[in-house]
């Protein structure tokens, strides 16, 4: 449709951060929600399913972005929540038009229905970087009790219980511990210190 382009903005830690735009000018305005605070995806973000304004030069919900994404050149927008399959939000989909009232029922539909589609792809790469980080963490803890079996002579199940213990008593997770023997070569206490302390491998 000409006079169209839509644009993606993640959520990160309840905040929105414009990713991509089909053209450079919404993603202006994508930016200018951000830095308001104000605007579609912003009531998105807030709970709204979806926010719709027909025309941008009569949008009182928002007095300072609005006319700025007029300035930009748009006039309609429609912004959709994206949703992972447990109901989170992972960021929002806008479809933006340069002429007032065009996003109708067939646009909005298929809008819908880019947004569903958008939905899935973000949730699975979401769940693929995690479980990859979930390897990686495992990898370093699994490095990190070898070299305490090799520098303090434990066993296995000793090494990780004192990677364990360590991790609860610092109140730091196990992984960020692994890094730190892995980096320094063994824990800032031997484990004969950390039995004088009531450790126990």
């Amino acid at each position: 449709m000409p006079g169209a382009a839509g644009s993606v903005l993640l959520c990160h830690r309840r905040r929105l951060v414009p990713t991509a735009a089909s053209d450079p000018e919404l993603l202006a305005a994508d930016r200018a929600q951000a830095e308001y605070d104000e605007g579609p995806s912003v009531d998105v973000l807030k709970g709204t399913a979806a926010a719709f304004a027909a025309d941008l030069r009569t949008a009182p919900a928002w007095p300072v972005w609005a006319p700025r994404a007029v300035e930009l050149g748009w006039r309609t927008m429609l912004s959709l929540r994206l949703t992972s399959r447990a109901g989170h939000l992972l960021g929002v989909f806008t479809v933006a038009h340069t002429e007032p009232g065009v996003l109708g029922p067939a646009v909005a539909e298929h809008a819908l229905t880019l947004a569903t589609h958008l939905s899935v792809g973000l949730d699975t790469a979401r769940i693929q970087e995690n479980l990859r980080l979930a390897q990686d963490a495992q990898a370093r803890v699994g490095q990190a009790t070898g070299i305490l079996m090799e520098r303090f002579g434990l066993d296995a199940d000793q090494a990780f219980r004192v990677l364990r213990r360590y991790s609860q008593d610092t109140h730091r997770k196990l992984h960020l511990v692994a890094e730190e023997v892995i980096s320094n070569g063994g824990l800032p206490a031997a484990p004969a210190e950390l039995g004088r302390s009531g450790w126990r491998v």
